[in-house]
């Protein structure tokens, strides 16, 4: 009955999300619809309305109809002479965008949106200049107004990107920031025309938005804000040109004065506006600039710390300063250089101990001229043996070789029946010979096992390079810290209560934000993930994923990478060979660095005690190396010595990991030994079969790799030889129709069904993982 039930969840949360999903797209296109509307009132240069066009040309293709839908409504209730030419424009536009999307080189580049808002307006305006055979200037005006549509097109599409991006607003860089702002200042250029009496409700949001840029984001904010205002308000009518220096001016001077708090910066915000009124033509807007000056300080100082605690994140500066950035690169070199001449260390120890065990291999001839010494100094006839018989002498000896092989000793007779001519002390001899062989095999067998701890010692050299080597790597590719956000962090976390004793906030190449945190942690001191993921979503401006534990001494190390774009549904069952209680499989999966999540197998030679002990060490050293931060070439290194050097026995596992990169759904596939993966990628099943060795045979163990790109509702399934019973058949249907479970459900039933196939043969452990992509959001 609890399956049943637990079935039946799983429908309905399946069913409640479908529900979210439509209720969600529902909003994007009314939101589009509406944009596309309002766009549309906006006017610059008297009655030119060209935004509408620049906002069909910029939405994402799945929402472009809405949009188009709204600003041709829009533009059919503007002035008859004007409305059918711009209807006309953002059809044309929606018929260009349907022919060309399929091309994706084209409709993908950053100037398509441009063009294709330009082209038509553009056309329109010269074909209806030319008819009514107006004057040059007018034609002007229509590339002008091509431009500005094209512009528009431009902001609003980088804006659309950054928002379908999913990446937080603190992530954004200023050229982005840029982008957003100049969207914003075209939205409230078309509720500018919403009056109240002579007051601008459009321009007291854009006052608010200067206000709000200049004291949370000083002055790289509010000059971005103050530019971006004024210069789309000074475009929308020749009587407010005074806009674009006012505004300008108070960001820049609100910027300078945001310390001294947010009277600072209303005094000079009003000063400057009010200023630059004086010098329009209209005295009437001195008024009225006044009254929208106010209206928008008395908005702003309504507004709470926390909103403004976070634009202060949005705002703050990601790159490193100059000195930093000398620091990590020497840093970088030097650990490059440390890699460099460990690796030389290891080539060194390994050629001079070749070289050596060269010159001073040991041979049969020193048993026998050994054996020699011990018998034959005191004999009469040494000279005769050994001076002027050497060369047959020594012949004699080499023919009891064979018997020293195949017995281990050698008898008195031996010796009578392979020399030549008779030798007066044969049974001395033969016990001589017997005891020169016997501590010949002790020094073999020292020599042996010296050999394997040099092997593994030289390892280990090679191991700390490539240690090294990957630190260096890892630095090179971080883009900047964060000092500011550290402290902010270490702040937050103190004032819970808990004993920071570093942090450190990165931000990397594909990876966005990774903070990494030391706490000091006692018998009493609990970490609550949901705590930690709180303070730090408010204290970095950013969301990030759930925070990975780790612990060494009184130490926690945690590690949080900024919410990525994907995410893993992941599901696991196993099954004990004879149902016994040690399984000789052992699987993990976790959060690593950089934004990734990390799933591995491992199976022990054999079942029960001795194969649970290989798999379950492999896994344990390999996860805990992995979340260090080691690479996981590194981490099969260490792992490989750990299992070679456990004890006398030989001691096998396999390895079998994946690493799914959540920022950009590349998948990385490596294999010890391992098993088939399958990988179902757009409806289509591909097998990962790749050729290598397992883990305790030989001193170095290599991965064999390869990469696949996944994507929403993508599927990994990584399973042991358990598995692998008969034809792989039934395991590819399975997968390739599996739809609506999920994958707990999947990786349960290819247990069960591995299992019943395997009545009629010996049993075995069996394990499956099975992977879901999901977006996040």
């Amino acid at each position: 009955m609890s399956v049943v039930q637990a079935v039946r969840g799983r429908s309905a949360r399946g069913k409640e999300l479908s529900a979210r999903n439509v209720a969600r797209e529902a909003v994007i296109h009314i939101s589009c619809f509406l944009m596309g509307g309002v766009v549309s009132r906006g006017a610059t240069l008297g009655e030119l309305s060209p935004f509408g066009a620049s906002v069909v040309a910029a939405l994402p293709f799945t929402y472009m109809p809405a949009g188009m839908l709204g600003a041709a409504l829009s533009y059919l209730f503007a002035s008859p002479v004007s409305s059918f030419r711009y209807i006309a424009v953002v059809v044309s536009i929606g018929a260009i965008r349907w022919v060309l999307n399929e091309i994706k080189k084209l409709s993908d580049s950053r100037f398509f949106a441009p063009v294709v808002a330009f082209l038509p307006i553009f056309a329109t305006g010269i074909a209806l200049t030319f008819s009514a055979k107006s004057e040059m200037t007018e034609a002007v005006e229509c590339v002008i107004e091509g431009l500005i549509a094209a512009a528009g097109a431009y902001f609003m599409s980088r804006t659309a990107q950054l928002f379908t991006s999913k990446r937080a607003l603190s992530g954004f860089s200023q050229q982005e920031l840029s982008c957003l702002s100049m969207s914003g200042c075209i939205l409230l250029l078309s509720l500018s025309r919403v009056m109240i009496g002579t007051v601008s409700v459009g321009r007291i949001l854009a006052v608010l938005l200067v206000l709000l840029f200049a004291r949370y984001g000083m002055v790289k904010g509010g000059s971005i804000a103050g530019i971006a205002t004024g210069a789309v308000f000074a475009l929308s009518d020749a009587k407010l040109l005074f806009l674009a220096a006012g505004y300008s001016l108070s960001g820049l001077i609100g910027g300078l004065l945001a310390p001294m708090g947010k009277a600072a910066v209303i005094f000079a915000a009003i000063i400057c506006d009010t200023m630059f009124a004086f010098t329009s033509p209209d005295r009437a807007m001195v008024l009225s600039v006044l009254i929208e000056s106010a209206v928008a300080s008395g908005l702003f100082l309504l507004i709470p710390k926390d909103a403004g605690n976070f634009l202060s994140t949005v705002f703050a500066d990601d790159g490193a300063r100059t000195s930093e950035e000398a620091i990590r690169r020497n840093v970088t070199m030097r650990l490059e250089h440390c890699s460099k001449a460990l690796e030389n260390v290891s080539s060194c120890v390994n050629a001079v101990s070749d070289r050596l065990a060269k010159l001073y291999e040991p041979n049969a001839d020193r048993i026998y001229e050994r054996a020699a010494d011990y018998t034959c100094k005191s004999c009469g006839l040494r000279a005769y043996c050994w001076e002027k018989e050497r060369a047959q002498t020594m012949d004699d000896f080499r023919r009891l070789t064979d018997a020293l092989k195949k017995r281990g000793f050698v008898k008195e007779k031996d010796i009578e029946d392979h020399f030549t001519k008779r030798c007066c002390k044969s049974s001395e001899l033969a016990h001589s010979v017997n005891r020169s062989y016997r501590e010949y095999q002790s020094v073999e067998a020292a020599r042996h096992r010296i050999t394997a701890v040099r092997s593994v010692v030289a390892g280990q050299f090679a191991g700390l390079s490539d240690i090294l080597h990957d630190l260096s790597q890892e630095f090179a590719a971080v883009e900047g810290y964060d000092e500011a956000r550290a402290e902010r962090v270490i702040e937050a976390l103190s004032a819970e209560g808990l004993t920071v004793a570093d942090c450190s906030c990165r931000t990397g190449e594909i990876s966005g934000m990774i903070v990494e945190i030391e706490i000091v942690v006692g018998k009493k001191t609990a970490l609550s993930k949901t705590l930690l993921l709180r303070v730090v979503n408010r204290a970095c401006g950013r969301y990030f994923e759930d925070p990975e534990l780790s612990f060494e001494g009184d130490r926690a190390r945690v590690v949080m990478c900024e919410m990525p774009l994907y995410d893993l549904e992941i599901g696991s069952a196993q099954h004990v060979c004879d149902n016994g209680e040690l399984c000789g499989d052992c699987l993990n999966y976790f959060r690593g660095g950089m934004g990734s999540t990390v799933a591995l197998i491992s199976d022990g030679m054999g079942c029960g005690g001795r194969a649970a002990v290989d798999a379950n060490m492999a896994v344990s050293i390999m996860s805990k190396l992995c979340k260090a931060g080691l690479s996981y070439d590194c981490a099969l290194a260490v792992t490989n010595s750990s299992l070679m050097i456990k004890s006398e026995e030989e001691s096998l596992a396999t390895m079998d990991l994946i690493d799914f990169n959540c920022f950009t759904g590349r998948v990385k596939l490596m294999k010890a030994g391992a098993c088939t993966t399958y990988v179902k990628k757009n409806g289509k099943l591909l097998q990962k079969e790749m050729p290598s060795l397992p883990l305790g045979i030989l001193n170095e163990a290599r991965f064999s790799k390869e990469d696949v790109v996944l994507t929403k509702d993508d599927w990994i399934v990584m399973v042991s030889d358990g598995v692998m019973i008969g034809s792989p058949e039934w395991i590819e249907k399975l997968i390739l129709s599996w739809r609506d479970g999920s994958a707990e459900q999947l990786a349960a039933r290819i247990v069960n069904e591995a299992q019943k196939r395997r009545r009629n043969d010996h049993d075995d452990d069996i394990t499956a993982i099975a992977m879901r992509v999901a977006e996040n959001g």
